[in-house]
């Protein structure tokens, strides 16, 4: 599956990752990726896009909402 993140809320270019893991994303849940050799926690804005005509980087985490509260 294929998602998009922004990095910032008034972001207006989304970004694309590979998740292959099985919990469940949804638009609005933060995952973990790699933003130039660092890790990012962003926001996801869509799922289940076409696959890309690039290679992408893949999800390394899902926060719950638990994490993201620390």
């Amino acid at each position: 599956m294929f998602i998009q993140v922004k990095f910032r809320e008034d972001d207006y270019r989304a970004y694309t990752y590979a998740y292959s893991g099985e919990d469940e994303i949804k638009p609005g849940s933060y995952v973990v990726v790699d933003a130039r050799g660092d890790r990012k926690t962003v926001k996801v804005c869509n799922v289940d896009i076409p696959e890309p005509k690039f290679e992408c980087k893949p999800v390394l985490a899902i926060l719950v909402e638990k994490e993201i509260l620390q």
